[in-house]
């Protein structure tokens, strides 16, 4: 399993980063890979998953997918 953790803050390295590094810490020690994705400043207001994922997560960090 693979998780993509969306840092959706406009600070690349500020809080919001280092809680997605410890989720991520934590994901690694369980045998699962993470990938931490920045989307930046820009405004993502229609962002639609693909059909291969498999589980849809809200955080308070922004959306974060699991695929199988």
């Amino acid at each position: 399993m693979k998780v993509l953790l969306v840092n959706g803050s406009p600070h690349k390295d500020g809080c919001t980063y280092t809680a997605l590094c410890e989720v991520s810490e934590a994901l690694n020690e369980q045998g699962i890979d993470t990938d931490i994705f920045w989307i930046g400043k820009k405004s993502w207001k229609h962002c639609i998953p693909s059909a291969d994922i498999t589980d849809f997560i809200f955080l308070s960090t922004g959306p974060v997918w699991a695929t199988a």
